[in-house]
C-alpha cells in the first residue's frame, strides 16, 4: 500500500501589477492564482482506482480540461491536462500530471503535479450483499506552474468519499459520486516585486461514469477555492487504460 505524506507546498504574473505586499487581499490572489494555475485545483478531480473500489492493471492515462470563468482575483482560464496514473490493489495509486494552463488574454503556461491517494476505510451503508458503501481515502498532491517572469507552487491535503456499490453484474453501467474536500496551499513568487502566499479549503466532487467491461471511462468534476472572489471550475475528464 502507497504510504503517503501530508503534501503541503513551502500570481499569475500578468494580473499582479495592481497588487502590492500592503494590499491585504494580496495573500487571497496570490494563493488563488498558484493554486487554479498548477495541477492542484486547475483541473478536475478525478476519481482514482482507490476511490472506485476497483482493481488496475496498468497504467491509466487521463485527458483533462478545466475552465475557470473571469473574476475579481484572475481572468478566465482554460486548463488542459494529462494524468498518468499508476495503481493495481485499488487501495492506493500514483499520479503525475503534466499540462498548459491558458488565460482569456496573455501567455500559456506549464502546469505540473504529482499526487497520491491511499484507502483509510470502508463503511457500508446497508446489510445488503450489493448495498452501497462510503469509502473514505487520504490524498494529497504538490504542483508546480511557470506564467511569464513567476513561478507557482501549490499543494493540498485532503480526504476524498466515494459512494460505491458491492457487486452486481460486471457489465451493467456504473456511476459513482464522488467528493474531494481539501486543505490548499498556494504561493506566488515573481521575478520582481513581492511574493504571497495563503491556504484555503477546496472543495471539489464530480461524477465517474464507467463499465467494468470498457477501458475508457468519463469523468465529470469541480473544483471551489473558497475565497472571496475566486470562481467555480467546472471540466471533464476521458481516462484510458487500466483495464
Amino acid at each position: 500500500m502507497l504510504k503517503l505524506s501530508p503534501l503541503v507546498a513551502a500570481a499569475s504574473c500578468l494580473l499582479a501589477g495592481s497588487a502590492t505586499a500592503q494590499d491585504p487581499e494580496f495573500s487571497d490572489f496570490s494563493s488563488y492564482v498558484a493554486l487554479m494555475r498548477t495541477a492542484v485545483t486547475g483541473l478536475p478531480p478525478i476519481a482514482t482506482s482507490t476511490m472506485l473500489g476497483e482493481r488496475q492493471n496498468g497504467v491509466a492515462l487521463a485527458l483533462r480540461y478545466g475552465n475557470v470563468s473571469g473574476g475579481d482575483l484572475v481572468g478566465s482560464l482554460n486548463n488542459f491536462g494529462a494524468t498518468a496514473m499508476f495503481g493495481r490493489s485499488g487501495t492506493s495509486s500514483l499520479s503525475l500530471t503534466a499540462g498548459v494552463s491558458t488565460p482569456g488574454r496573455g501567455s500559456s503556461s506549464l502546469m505540473l503535479g504529482l499526487g497520491g491517494d491511499m484507502l483509510l476505510t470502508d463503511a457500508p451503508m446497508s446489510d445488503a450483499r450489493n448495498g452501497m458503501v462510503l469509502r473514505v481515502g487520504l490524498n494529497g498532491e504538490f504542483g508546480y506552474g511557470s506564467p511569464p517572469r513567476a513561478s507557482l507552487l501549490a499543494g493540498s491535503v485532503g480526504l476524498p468519499l466515494s459512494l460505491i456499490s458491492r457487486g452486481g453484474p460486471r457489465d451493467e453501467m456504473r456511476i459513482v459520486p464522488f467528493l474531494t474536500p481539501a486543505f490548499g496551499f498556494g504561493d506566488f513568487d515573481p521575478d520582481f516585486g513581492p511574493s504571497g502566499s495563503g491556504s484555503h479549503f477546496v472543495l471539489g466532487g464530480g461524477l465517474a461514469i464507467y463499465n467494468r467491461t470498457s477501458s475508457v471511462r468519463l469523468n465529470l468534476g469541480f473544483q471551489n477555492v473558497f475565497v472571496d472572489g475566486g470562481h467555480t471550475e467546472f471540466g471533464l475528464g476521458l481516462i484510458l487504460g487500466g483495464r
